[in-house]
């Protein structure tokens, strides 16, 4: 049976896993080499390679750490009704994407040159996807949306609303990318439940916690 890392490796990792996604963010896939990313982590690159074999583990690694965090958050949220519910996992998704903001505009060029990378990413959105759904039908049933409404369709819409607003709205502007997301959810529903929607019952970036699940 293997060790389990030592607490001090552990903090090793996280330190070059921040630093990749701080540079990452900063200036793009072609910013975070490794020596970047050392330097960055205030370690030796000799110390990097250790950890890691080269850049595309890390930034595999990087994204695993992204995808767990949303798992873990998506097993928190509170099911009161399908509406809340699928708010709750939207505001919680988009907050956390915009904290990997960096890793996820880089996705397009990773996803090319890497299949593990590729896999793992599609195992992400598919994953996505399909929770969106079920909390939609959910919806449908209880006379939300109407009966002849598309879910699938319509969770693939919310899917890339969502990355959307991370690839296309400027580093400071969370609020809009909200926005983005929350204005055809609410075209979707009566009346009586658009003030669900209200941008103060959206979790935002600041109640997210830490980086790391």
């Amino acid at each position: 049976m293997q060790d389990k890392p030592s607490t001090q490796r552990m903090t090793t990792m996280d330190a070059i896993l921040d630093a990749a996604l701080q540079l990452l963010e900063q200036g793009g896939e072609r910013s975070a080499g490794t020596n970047h990313i050392a330097a960055a982590a205030g370690i030796s690159p000799g110390n990097l390679y250790y950890h890691f074999p080269n850049r595309e583990a890390i930034l595999r690694r990087l994204f695993e750490r992204f995808a767990d965090a949303m798992r873990t958050r998506d097993a928190t949220i509170a099911i009161r009704t399908p509406l809340s519910a699928l708010v709750e996992a939207c505001g919680m998704r988009l907050g956390l994407m915009w904290r990997y903001r960096g890793l996820l505009r880089a996705m397009p060029m990773l996803i090319a040159h890497d299949e593990l990378q590729r896999s793992t990413w599609q195992e992400w959105r598919e994953r996505e996807r399909r929770l969106d759904g079920n909390w939609l039908r959910a919806m449908q049933q209880e006379r939300l949306l109407p009966d002849d409404t598309n879910v699938d369709a319509l969770a693939v819409n919310l899917q890339q609303l969502r990355l959307a607003a991370i690839l296309c709205e400027p580093d400071d502007s969370f609020a809009v990318a909200r926005e983005s997301v929350l204005a055809p959810l609410r075209a979707l529903l009566p009346a009586s439940a658009r003030p669900t929607l209200a941008l103060s019952g959206f979790p935002g970036v600041s109640s997210m916690g830490p980086l790391a699940p």
